[in-house]
């Protein structure tokens, strides 16, 4: 019988705590990972690439949904997204899995005309093999949108457009909160951030840049010693749009 795991994909730049901090977390949760390491410098594929890490992190989901067996269900999860609640991460789980359905953490391209598109995002993201075959079997990758210039098409972003247009069932994760301003529009969904909250995960968000931000590398080493030791997290700000203070947009 096929359980619930949850692939991970992480570059060797990425400093070596963030990788160790995710691993140990989940071993003591009980949450099964598998990660997928690339050398971005030495891969013949991605020396040129404008951007090698969104390419060779979609072509790794590709190869995982592709290979997948037709009544599995596949499970990502970013290397700076943390599993919050396993018991709820399972239940969810066991509803894609039954529905032949997809999931994933609301997000959206907050910085151009996309914005209204709220889609189901990689950093925590199931999928039963039987809804990506009935969705045209598209890519994961991040694609540039046609007719426009460096407008781009997020991973994991096809599926939920292909979804809206054919009425194809699927569920938003919707954060509660966050825990670092600025805070971003999350369409008319409300707001999001450093520290997204949701259902089932806790989310950084761009831990490329950690070591540039000192106060993300301390919220991140916060977050991870406040699981690992068995603490139920909330957030700092609530997501809705409804509250002022939430105005540092």
């Amino acid at each position: 019988m096929l359980m619930m795991k949850f692939h991970t994909f992480y570059t060797t730049d990425l400093p070596e705590y963030v990788y160790e901090f995710h691993k140990q977390l989940h071993e003591t949760l009980k949450v099964d990972v598998e990660y997928h390491c690339i050398n971005l410098q030495e891969d013949e594929r991605y020396k040129n690439h404008e951007l090698p890490g969104y390419a060779a992190h979609g072509d790794m989901m590709d190869e995982i949904i592709q290979n997948a067996g037709d009544n599995e269900v596949v499970c990502f999860l970013d290397i700076d997204c943390y599993i919050t609640r396993p018991f709820v991460a399972k239940s969810t789980y066991n509803i894609v899995k039954e529905r032949k359905m997809f999931c994933g953490n609301a997000q959206n391209i907050s910085h151009n005309f996309l914005r209204n598109n709220v889609y189901a995002a990689a950093s925590c993201f199931m999928i039963h093999k039987q809804a990506w075959i009935a969705l045209g079997s598209p890519s994961l990758k991040y694609d540039e949108l046609e007719g426009y210039q460096d407008v781009f098409i997020d991973t994991c972003m096809e599926l939920s457009m292909r979804a809206n247009e054919t009425g194809f069932d699927y569920m938003l994760l919707q954060p509660n909160g966050f825990d670092q301003m600025p805070a971003m529009s999350l369409g008319p969904l409300g707001l999001y951030g450093k520290g997204t909250h949701y259902p089932f995960s806790w989310h950084l968000g761009r831990v490329s840049d950690i070591e540039k931000n000192q106060e993300e590398k301390v919220l991140l080493v916060k977050t991870y010693k406040n699981l690992v030791s068995g603490d139920l997290i909330g957030p700092t700000y609530a997501s809705s749009k409804l509250f002022v203070d939430n105005s540092g947009r």
